[in-house]
């Protein structure tokens, strides 16, 4: 089982980095965009903003059930040992947790490389 435990952090870790790839490049083609054609873009595509918000909610709901288990395994390692079977969730959690947040960056990764001065 803790091999299984091992490929979930080596997973949530890829998922980490690609996200902070996708982060940085969006960042760089956000300073070389054009915001009006961004902006009608964003605005003006209801599927865009439906998907963007489905996935910040899921992000926002995913790292919070992420941060409450690790505050509760956090609260039970202080009292006591903490039960096997919570860290199975635990690290399921984490790895869709991170799949979550590359799942934003690179919708706004893709939305920008359409709309830039330098990569179009």
């Amino acid at each position: 089982m803790i091999e299984i435990y091992t490929i979930m952090v080596a997973l949530s870790l890829i998922f980490g980095v690609i996200a902070a790839y996708f982060s940085i490049n969006s960042w760089k083609r956000w300073k070389e965009s054009d915001f009006d054609t961004i902006k009608a873009k964003v605005f003006l595509d209801k599927s865009f903003l439906d998907y963007n918000f489905k996935l910040s909610l899921s992000v926002v709901w995913i790292v919070g059930v992420f941060i409450s288990l690790h505050s509760i395994m956090e609260y039970v390692e202080i009292k006591g040992s903490i039960p096997y079977g919570f860290y199975g969730i635990y690290y399921i959690v984490l790895p869709l947790a991170m799949l979550s947040l590359v799942s934003v960056t690179y919708t706004w990764f893709k939305l920008l490389g359409k709309h830039t001065k330098k990569f179009s």
